[in-house]
Order: C-alpha cells, then structure tokens, then sequence
C-alpha cells in the first residue's frame, strides 16, 4: 500500500515536468545549425546551417529537407537519409545546436539583405545588425512581412515610451523581413 501511495506521489511530483518536456518540441527552422557526429567520419562530424529553401547538404549523401519537421523526426530522417550512403551508423548523433532566425532586411537601412540571427532576435538587433537605419527613414512606418502578410508597427512610439508592445517579435519558424520606409 505505501509502495502505491508512494509511486502516486512520484508520478504526481514528476506529471508536470513531463508534459513540458513534452511541450517544448521544436520546430526545426531555416537559419538554424544542425550539429551531426559521427566519429571517424571527418567530412560529416560538423555543423551543418538550415539554407533558405529549409535543408542541409550532407556530404555524399546530398540535400535533404528539414526544416518543419521536429527534432525527433529530423533525426530519423537524417539517419535513414545516411544509411544510403554510410555503413556503421551506431554512433552518430544528430541534434539542433544552434535556433537561429534568417530575416531579409529591406529599404532605409546602411546594408539590406539577409541577417542571421539568435531565435530571440528583437527589431533592434534586426536593425544593428543591417548597419542601423538610414537618415530619413520614417520609424512611424516599419513593417515586418510573415508568410506574406504586412504588420506595421510604430518603432518611433517604441523609442518615446520604451514600451515593447508597440514592437512586432520576430517569430520563429516563420521567415520575415524588416522594411523600414523612406
């Protein structure tokens, strides 16, 4: 009986940190590193970076789609995807090391173009990372484009009252472009 009462009590203890484990799967996204070792293997026992179109190049065994699918099944995939071309997989792990945003930046910035950055990227790190604005960009005007949708936000409203509700987070998994307004 106290054995029970026991193991009710652990499994109680324990339910919550279970389900948030389970909660947090991730969503492998473009941008991202991929790390894959695999010992003895030196052109595969590396980084691998999540391209634009949402793969990674394995040497040998050649492009393959990952982005979208969750950990768990980006490594099934990778695994069955090497067993093509490599024999002895026994110790080869594959995980995401680094969660990165790709983010295209676009009008009156010093350097548009695309900028990789830390999953939790802010409009400011958006912004220093294209050089900073340009003069006679209109903060009242921003944008941020998702899965072809516009926000507008106000960042000027932002710099008066620091107040980050008036900014747009940058979301990841889902690929976005900052565009201030001339």
């Amino acid at each position: 009986m106290s054995i029970r009462i026991l193991l009710l009590l652990l499994l109680a203890l324990l339910a919550p940190t279970l389900a948030s484990a389970q909660a947090e799967t991730y969503t492998v996204q473009v941008g991202d590193v991929i790390r894959i070792v695999l010992p003895g293997e030196e052109r595969l026992d590396r980084n691998f970076d999540v391209d634009r179109q949402g793969r990674i190049l394995l040497p040998e065994a050649g492009a393959m789609q990952v982005a979208g699918l969750d950990e768990r099944t980006m490594e099934a995939r990778i695994h069955e995807h090497l067993q093509q071309t490599y024999r002895d997989l026994d110790s080869l792990r594959i995980y995401v090391k680094e969660r990165r945003l790709l983010v295209n930046v676009l009008g009156y910035v010093e350097k548009p173009g695309e900028v990789i950055l830390p999953a939790n990227a802010s409009v400011q790190t958006v912004l220093r990372e294209a050089g900073g604005l340009r003069s006679g960009a209109q903060l009242d005007r921003m944008q941020v484009r998702r899965n072809g949708k516009r926000i507008s936000f106000d960042y000027k409203a932002y710099l008066d009252s620091g107040d980050s509700r008036h900014l747009p987070p940058c979301v990841p998994s889902t690929p976005c472009s900052y565009r201030p307004h001339p």
